[in-house]
């Protein structure tokens, strides 16, 4: 009888001890949805989503409410629903269908709407509610010009249903995507490219283990584009084949794709597809295609995607080898400062080194480096746990550009148990987006760790 009351005694110690984190991570997140009126009108929208999204798994629907509606209406209205996407989805996340239902039901049409049931759809299938995901995917073709979003979320609940172990109900719900995009794609004022979304599907198929689903979509995605008359139009499509080729591991056809396009299209194709065939095995496959491009033809965006596929394969070396011959300083920085986040991500044991290297590319290129670079930079180190260093750099940007590095600070700085040093960087902060955005950090690093506690404890 000892044991049992020492053992409950501990176990309501714990509950309430989370009870407790709950309701500070729920004032702080209320205390960020409070700034949202004095946040630019361009951005309230999206930061109201996404504190409200944490309200709702803090268990505090009405103050998610609260937060959405202090956004102020822009002129467009269709624009305004746009901020009840985080609670769409965690409310999904939480398997209250029906209560996530009810709110996006009451908005007005258009394609924020969509979007919303997308997101239900999405996050009820992910934990296996096949039913009523495919009830919040079907719900959006009701709304006018929401063909895209349909299809998208039926294709979201046909990956999920081949990773649950049902390929035929996954067969069957990918069936409907294709058809509801078919239907409306070249309709006059439509705006839906079924070549747009071919590639897509591929991507996503792929990534879901579903190959043998994405080579039909992948022989429509070729008969389209050879149908295409239009040069102008025919280009991007020739880009997006080449890519999807390359995704299913065709390679040989990626490249065939790849030369009929004109220098720089044909670099970027050529470069997706070598990327490709890095994070497939082939590395040394992949430099040699890679050695074919003049150098100058190199855009930092896509050969930073190349250098990191080389680095996940193993090869940091070569990796930096390649970035070092992007010719412009303001564009080796920025490839080298999203190669090392992408290293601190996994964690890659190059990624400060990386960060150091992407820092002296900067100082070279002085005023012509994009500003991102820093805000890399900076959420690299606070990713690496060097939150002297991220701080020094968010010390030295604008206030427009501290926001996400702050952001991501102050949740590393809880997930280091450093929470009252996150608290004090995020009332320091001056700008609105850049307070609220640290309370937000700091909310939600509790609430992972709150949700990682109950896991482990099951």
């Amino acid at each position: 009888m000892r044991l049992f009351l020492v053992v409950f005694l501990v176990a309501s110690g714990a509950f309430a001890q989370a009870t407790s984190q709950i309701a500070e991570a729920r004032a702080l997140l209320r205390e960020a949805g409070k700034l949202v009126p004095e946040i630019e009108e361009v951005q309230q929208s999206a930061t109201a989503s996404n504190i409200a999204g944490q309200q709702v798994l803090a268990g505090d629907l009405a103050g998610a409410l609260e937060t959405v509606h202090a956004v102020k209406a822009p002129q467009d209205t269709n624009a305004v629903p746009f901020s009840y996407y985080g609670i769409a989805w965690s409310l999904g996340k939480m398997r209250d269908w029906r209560t996530a239902m009810g709110i996006v039901r009451e908005l007005p049409d258009g394609s924020s709407k969509a979007t919303d049931y997308l997101a239900i759809a999405e996050s009820l299938a992910a934990r296996g509610d096949f039913e009523h995901a495919l009830t919040a995917a079907r719900a959006i073709s009701s709304i006018p010009k929401a063909a895209s979003q349909l299809a998208d979320a039926l294709l979201r609940v046909s990956m999920h249903q081949f990773k649950a172990g049902d390929p035929t109900s996954a067969a069957e719900t990918l069936d409907q995507a294709r058809e509801a995009i078919e239907r409306k794609s070249g309709s006059e004022g439509s705006g839906v490219s079924a070549a747009l979304w071919y590639a897509e599907a591929i991507d996503l198929l792929v990534e879901a283990g579903n190959s043998s689903a994405a080579t039909p979509i992948l022989a429509r995605l070729y008969a389209t584009t050879a149908e295409e008359e239009d040069p102008h139009r025919r280009a991007p499509m020739l880009e997006r084949l080449a890519a999807s080729q390359a995704r299913v591991g065709d390679f040989t056809a990626a490249v065939r794709s790849a030369r009929r396009l004109d220098d720089r299209e044909r670099a970027i194709a050529l470069l997706t597809i070598a990327t490709e065939q890095a994070k497939q095995g082939d590395p040394a496959g992949a430099r040699r295609l890679v050695a074919e491009i003049p150098v100058k033809s190199w855009p930092a965006p896509t050969i930073a995607k190349f250098a990191y596929a080389l680095s996940k394969s193993g090869d940091s070396a070569g990796a930096l080898e390649i970035l070092k011959k992007i010719p412009a300083p303001e564009d080796r920085a920025f490839a080298l400062a999203d190669l090392a986040l992408e290293q601190a991500m996994q964690p890659d044991s190059q990624a400060a080194l990386t960060a150091i290297l992407a820092m002296e590319e900067a100082r070279r290129a002085g005023d012509a480096v994009n500003p991102f670079v820093f805000e890399l930079v900076s959420v690299t180190r606070a990713v690496l746990g060097d939150f002297p260093g991220a701080r020094q750099i968010v010390g030295n940007l604008n206030a427009e550009h501290s926001v996400w590095p702050i952001w991501n600070l102050t949740e590393q700085l809880v997930a280091a148990g450093r929470k009252s040093e996150a608290l004090a960087l995020a009332r320091a902060q001056e700008f609105p987006r850049a307070r609220a955005c640290a309370l937000l950090g700091i909310a939600s690093a509790m609430l992972e760790q709150i949700e990682a506690e109950r896991v482990r404890k099951k």
